[in-house]
């Protein structure tokens, strides 16, 4: 089996980082293909730095050589395959990622206000699944935001897929709507069976309010290390929110499930 993943890394600095972050939450699989670009390029798009002295152009190589060594070190010892994209433009990333199977974001530089602009961009025209992908991986329970829908189905299908199996000896806690019909009522009850095929410690909980601020005041209250698994709708609304600020939940991973 052969995974493609595109990686959004910080910096080159940080793939190494990155690339041992991914190896301990998703699956291990016989091949890995990985097409990494960087989001400081994302950050510098369209503006113009000026002239560069020898000296920066020097130090500019010399880094480079230092960054390819470094990976290829770490690739022939892994069992990975990288490629660098030269350039990253909006054809790029939809034509990227309509074929791999997940994109990975390396969330550290999400520290400051402009971060979600980039992060909007990268949701909106990825045509994959997303990973956002703290600095410090530590997951202690997963929780799963369920609309009823079929896509809340698939979305945690792809997790069972992509992710490491150690998770699902994690508690996962299924935030789920209020039912509003009696096929709905079924579908739950058949939703919930096929989870605990697969975990082993699974809390149901129905919501009385929106998706958005029920997740918040489970994530402030209810466990303090976890991993979010959500759809794409959700995902949006926890990037544009200042509570995110206020959370700090940008310091967890989120799955992001795209369709």
């Amino acid at each position: 089996m052969k995974q493609t993943i595109l990686l959004a890394s910080a910096s080159q600095a940080n793939l190494i980082p990155l690339l041992e972050s991914t190896e301990g939450v998703l699956a291990p699989i016989n091949q890995k293909y990985c097409k990494v670009f960087f989001i400081e390029q994302l950050e510098k798009a369209h503006v113009s730095s000026g002239a560069q002295t020898s000296k920066k152009v020097s130090e500019s190589l010399d880094s480079q050589v230092e960054y390819e060594m470094g990976v290829e070190e770490y690739t022939k010892s892994h069992g990975i395959e990288v490629e660098t994209l030269k350039k990253v433009e909006t054809e790029t990333l939809i034509s990227e990622s309509s074929v791999a199977d997940l994109m990975v974001i390396d969330l550290q530089s999400a520290q400051h206000k402009s971060a979600p602009d980039w992060l909007n961009y990268l949701i909106e025209f990825s045509a994959c699944p997303l990973l956002l992908l703290p600095g410090n991986v530590d997951v202690e329970c997963l929780v799963a935001a369920h609309d009823a829908s079929q896509e809340t189905v698939k979305m945690m299908k792809g997790f069972l897929k992509l992710f490491n199996e150690d998770l699902r000896n994690l508690p996962l806690s299924l935030l789920m709507s209020d039912p509003e019909s009696e096929l709905e009522m079924e579908r739950e009850k058949v939703f919930i069976k096929y989870l605990k095929v697969y975990f082993q410690n699974i809390g149901a909980q129905h919501l009385y309010d929106e998706a958005f601020p029920s997740l918040f005041r489970y994530v402030q209250n209810e466990c303090d290390k976890p991993m979010l698994i959500v759809n794409t709708d959700l995902g949006r609304q926890i990037l544009e929110s200042t509570e995110q600020f206020e959370t700090q939940i940008l310091e967890h991973p989120i799955f992001i499930f795209k369709d």
